[in-house]
């Protein structure tokens, strides 16, 4: 009875994740299902009648997963496992999106379609390629199959489980909180939780099996407990980059001649509109949570590049730290096109390190996801061309030396990687040059050329970033925070030293090779005039630790074991290895709970101190952000502006808010108040905290640092038009 009872409680069913392991009809079943729900909720919504907890998540699965699905049945990719399986399917389904949307904005309006970025064209074409992939999958794929099945036990859940099930739902609720009362006891909770799961990992609590689903949790987690933070969008760059997709969706059409260097990134200009149409959402939303969304699988592919050579337990500690690094849930947000091209960065490494796959399918894929990743970003393209150049003597000259000398055994090889760098080197260099804006190519040469003409001056402070930030002074805090990434990167030295000695080793000598011309690029970047400036070192080093995050935990635990040694030499006692082994993990595990704790200014929330990423955790920090009575009075200014040209100014943090409420692509309508301008026939924006205060955040002249100055000798002749209590708009005469 027991056993009957116990059957009962299980369900079996085939995985999801692997649809394309499923048999063909089974899987174009599936296929059509979704095209045929995505149809029907459009139709409802084009009739007035909307459903957003239908339309959205069938949508955005349509769209994200779908078409990468049955190209992998087309190119007859299988048995890759959960995670490749998602993450290369979202790859190819993301780059579908852009190559459809580039093309049909190229060649429809020659037979006269003026709106080649419309809903209903949309529909028309991106349904017709899902039915002749379709067909392609089916022809080629026919005879497999081989579907993996999972067994659903209710009520035999574990605790753990359920606790990183409920993560996602505490991140969305805290800063629902956080939001409209201004509590951040959640917020911090769900740090705290965070901070805790390096220490369950160590000890055993979490079983290995859910490392990965706890990788994408905890980026879940991070990314969203930021992005979610305001009812608007907040930082600068994705409002230029909403402006811009803007334009796209309210002309059907994209301008490739618009002279700026976002303008030529398909990652704003075609994702954004195809998602925001297709799901029926608006673009800031869009960026608030499918590019989050999106951008949260990184850390699932990078724990799925790590795992093999390092293991399950350490290939989860490199990733969390490397999730716990400000930048990736500070600045990401605010980056929507630099985060779709680092998952085609972190496709590229998959593929590169793949080991099952033939070499023409590598090849291939290495070839479209380079492509991508150039015209997602071109910073992120930059930079990794940079360490492709720097990884190429390193991996075919340099290693196979070091190798001989250490007598290094099993090192795995994979394709050359001298093939795909010429490729994207080409690309990069054409799409930049003559399809997207020519000012991402300019921006290049003319940080080149301030590189090369101040080289006498590399230790001076002023052109010298790292060296600024190293000799500035800061208060305890941040005296201390300045040291935690020189030290990390200490640790990363050492665990790649330490790697390249090893006897044996599970990385690839192309992993190696990347590994060492990024460690090489930070330190060009910490000596090289402007370069750390130019090309923000949060980006330089949060894109290097794509290669380097495990070395920096295998670094710590080789100090470690040589300081165990040395303690055994003079103590004269033996400690047993498992013993060393736990202590470890465990000084891994406080180090990380450091690197948390100012990384997401928990700790400056605690003391009242300044940190840019107090902003989701205190309402009350001045902030990049529009509060709701911000957003409402930005928003009026809007309309009763809507035929004017006149100039709007705002304070630092806001002006590049409202630049994305009122400003135009080409004609900048929002300047930042700066101290000596003559405030003449314009109009002023001042936010909750420019009105509490009776200060403004403003620029100053000849690169002089901003400041807080007072808000009435600033403006004194500027009279109010519009005040809703939280917000006011002033019109200087």
């Amino acid at each position: 009875m027991k056993k009957q009872k116990d059957s009962r409680r299980k369900v079996r069913i085939r995985n999801p994740f692997l649809l394309n392991d499923w048999e063909i009809r089974r899987t174009l079943l599936v296929v059509f299902i979704v095209q045929a729900a995505v149809l029907i909720v459009s139709c409802f919504a084009f009739l007035g009648f909307y459903f957003p907890i239908v339309q959205v998540p069938i949508s955005f699965v349509y769209l994200t997963f779908i078409p990468g699905i049955l190209l992998l049945r087309t190119l007859k990719l299988h048995e890759l496992g959960d995670a490749k399986t998602l993450l290369y399917s979202m790859g190819l389904s993301l780059c579908l999106l852009m190559a459809v949307g580039f093309v049909m904005n190229t060649f429809l309006p020659v037979i006269g379609v003026t709106d080649p970025i419309s809903f209903v064209h949309l529909v028309v074409i991106l349904t017709s390629i899902v039915l002749v992939l379709c067909a392609l999958s089916f022809i080629r794929d026919k005879d497999f199959s081989n579907p993996v099945y999972v067994n659903i036990a209710f009520g035999t859940m574990s605790p753990q489980i359920l606790l990183l099930c409920l993560l996602p739902f505490l991140t969305i609720f805290a800063t629902f909180l956080m939001n409209i009362y201004s509590i951040n006891s959640l917020q911090m909770l769900l740090l705290l939780i965070i901070m805790a799961i390096p220490f369950a990992v160590v000890f055993g609590r979490i079983p290995q099996k859910n490392y990965a689903f706890l990788v994408f949790v905890i980026s879940f987690s991070l990314l969203f407990h930021t992005a979610l933070i305001s009812q608007y969008i907040w930082g600068p760059d994705v409002n230029s980059e909403l402006v811009l997709s803007r334009l796209v969706l309210q002309s059907g059409f994209w301008d490739a001649t618009i002279p700026v260097g976002t303008n030529g990134m398909l990652s704003i200009v075609m994702l954004a509109p195809i998602y925001s149409l297709f799901l029926n959402i608006s673009l800031p939303w869009v960026f608030k949570t499918v590019y989050p969304f999106i951008f949260s699988f990184v850390p699932l592919g990078l724990f799925t590049v790590y795992r093999k050579p390092v293991g399950d337990k350490i290939g989860f500690l490199s990733c969390f730290y490397f999730m716990a690094y400000a930048a990736f849930y500070v600045e990401m947000p605010t980056l929507a096109r630099q985060s779709i091209a680092e998952v085609f960065l972190v496709l590229i490494m998959l593929v590169i390190v793949e080991s099952s796959m033939r070499a023409r399918d590598r090849s291939l894929l290495l070839l479209i996801f380079g492509a991508a990743l150039v015209v997602s970003h071109y910073g992120t393209a930059y930079i990794f061309l940079i360490v492709l150049a720097l990884a190429l003597p390193i991996t075919y000259i340099a290693l196979p030396k070091v190798f001989n000398a250490t007598k290094t055994s099993n090192m795995r090889t994979s394709r050359s990687v001298t093939v795909f760098t010429a490729f994207f080197a080409v690309c990069t260099f054409a799409w930049y040059m003559y399809v997207g804006s020519s000012a991402t190519f300019d921006k290049a040469v003319t940080i080149g050329d301030s590189i090369t003409s101040n080289i006498s001056s590399m230790f001076d402070p002023s052109v010298n970033q790292p060296l600024e930030i190293i000799t500035r002074q800061f208060g305890l805090l941040p005296s201390i925070e300045r040291y935690l990434v020189p030290l990390s990167l200490v640790f990363v030295a050492f665990g790649l030293l330490a790697t390249l000695l090893d006897r044996k080793t599970e990385f690839t000598r192309e992993y190696l090779g990347l590994a060492c011309g990024s460690f090489v690029f930070l330190i060009l970047a910490a000596v090289l005039p402007f370069l750390a400036s130019q090309m923000n070192s949060d980006r330089l080093i949060t894109l290097c630790l794509f290669f380097l995050a495990p070395f920096c935990i295998i670094g710590l635990i080789r100090l470690l074991g040589l300081f165990s040694s040395s303690t055994k030499y003079i103590t004269k006692q033996e400690v047993p290895r498992e013993s060393r082994k736990t202590r470890a993990y465990l000084v891994v595990s406080i180090f990380l709970v450091i690197w948390v704790l100012f990384n997401s200014a928990f700790i400056y929330q605690l003391f009242d101190q300044p940190k840019v990423g107090r902003f989701a955790l205190d309402n009350n920090v001045d902030f990049q952000r529009l509060n709701d009575q911000e957003l409402a009075s930005a928003t009026w200014l809007a309309t009763a502006r809507q035929n004017s040209s006149s100039i709007t100014y705002a304070d630092v943090n806001k002006a590049y808010i409202l630049y994305g409420i009122l400003g135009h692509a080409i004609n900048l309508y929002v300047v930042n108040l700066e101290l000596g301008y003559n405030f003449t026939n314009c109009y002023v924006f001042l936010g909750t905290y420019n009105l509490n205060t009776n200060t403004v955040f403003v620029g100053a002249p000849a690169g002089s640092p901003v400041t807080y100055v007072s808000t009435h000798d600033l403006l004194p002749d500027a009279g109010v038009i519009f005040d809703n209590g939280g917000s006011q708009i002033l019109l200087a005469s």
